[in-house]
């Protein structure tokens, strides 16, 4: 009864068109949303590029790779089922083969990666359906009258000018067999089956994927793979799960996982939210003073009415608890207000990004970042932005509690 009571007295005394439309009101309801605004599209910029990043790279390079170091190699799925057997958060594998090479078309000549992926099982690992732009992903060897087709990286695509269809030669130098000092060359014609946007610039620019067993053709290699990539059930388990293959298969074998390779990246995204978590929260700190002095104002112009209450038998502690409630309800209306504006900035953003480009891909490893906020710094902005108001409230609700009757009704 006595928490209705102070929310109508709220409801009476703040939360009306007068009260609302006063500039004090607008000046401290605006401030605290544009703080929490601009906390809410720069979390979403931090979160999106590792999000992004860490998409990027489980899509092309599965969540764990692991070499065996020997020229000794047992079947694939053998060794896919064994390492099932050892950890049972492995989901599958695909065996894969890589090579240096040089690609030549229309008188330009790139330097390339080949990756040769086992077109059954690569699909069960990978997820380059979702990389795919323009073309399929029929990496089919060749056939009589029929050059092996291939996937390529869009940005290399653009550079060589060519696109699905077109035909590719591709280079791949390596040491004779009785040339200690040079190289011996040999040459395949490939053709375009599919242009892939693989997420990281690198990637697009070098990466070429073909048919495992054209790549062995090619760099006349006899082992049946150089590794497996495997899928486990989530991306996050990848460091555990690694550890626990390291332990348990020996130095034989060599293990890396998805984050190996951008460990320093991951890290410094970390930091860097932390950082501007703090910094711009200061905007958050400084729209709270503007509603403290709202709340300062209305407690002198209130003088009369809490008068009127404390003499109607309002202790002192329940006119304190109805200006700290107004102060978290202006916090509450904020917060809100902020996350809708940083949410509508974030798509206007990605649409931007879309059409413009935001980043250089060259720079930062990705061309374009997917704007989202985990629900912990939902929980960040929620929770720190009303302890802020809850402080800032203290002071009017202490001074309009220790107001006394006879003081508020002298002049009326």
């Amino acid at each position: 009864m006595q928490q209705k009571l102070e929310l109508l007295i709220v409801k009476r005394f703040f939360w009306n068109k007068k009260a609302l439309s006063t500039r004090s009101s607008l000046f401290a309801l605006g401030g605290l949303a544009l703080g929490v605004a601009v906390l809410y599209v720069s979390l979403a910029v931090m979160s999106g590029f590792e999000k992004t990043l860490q998409q990027s790279l489980t899509d092309v390079t599965g969540h764990l790779t692991v070499i065996k170091r020997s020229s000794e190699q047992e079947p694939w799925k053998k060794f896919v089922q064994r390492l099932r057997d050892m950890d049972s958060r492995v989901v599958t594998g695909t065996p894969f083969m890589k090579v240096e090479g040089v690609v030549a078309a229309s008188g330009k000549v790139q330097g390339v990666l080949i990756e040769g992926l086992d077109d059954s099982s690569y699909r069960n690992v990978l997820r380059l359906d979702s990389r795919l732009t323009e073309g399929s992903l029929e990496m089919t060897p060749g056939k009589k009258g029929e050059f092996p087709r291939v996937l390529i990286g869009k940005i290399l695509a653009s550079r060589l000018g060519k696109t699905v269809g077109d035909t590719i030669h591709v280079v791949v130098p390596r040491f004779g067999d009785l040339e200690t000092s040079g190289f011996r060359r040999t040459m395949g014609t490939f053709q375009i089956a599919g242009l892939l946007d693989l997420g990281k610039y690198e990637w697009n620019e070098r990466l070429i994927a073909a048919d495992i067993r054209e790549v062995q053709k090619l760099a006349d290699i006899h082992q049946p793979y150089s590794g497996l990539l495997v899928r486990l059930q989530s991306a996050e388990q990848a460091d555990d799960v690694s550890s626990e293959l390291v332990a348990k298969l020996g130095r034989l074998y060599w293990i890396k996982d998805w984050r190996a390779d951008h460990e320093n990246i991951f890290e410094a995204i970390q930091l860097e939210r932390r950082v501007i978590f703090f910094v711009v929260f200061i905007l958050v700190i400084v729209a709270s003073f503007a509603v403290a002095s709202n709340l300062l104002l209305q407690s002198l112009q209130k003088t009369s009415d809490v008068a009127v209450l404390k003499s109607m038998g309002l202790t002192a502690r329940r006119i304190r608890r109805i200006f700290i409630v107004q102060g978290l309800f202006i916090g509450l209306t904020g917060v809100f207000l902020g996350m809708g504006s940083g949410f509508i900035v974030s798509i206007l953003l990605n649409l931007y990004q879309k059409k413009w480009g935001l980043i250089s891909a060259s720079v930062y490893k990705i061309d374009h970042i997917d704007l989202s906020v985990r629900w912990q710094d939902l929980l960040w902005i929620l929770s720190t932005t009303l302890f802020i108001c809850w402080i800032v409230s203290l002071i009017p609700a202490w001074r309009a509690g220790r107001r006394q009757p006879a003081e508020g009704l002298r002049y009326e």
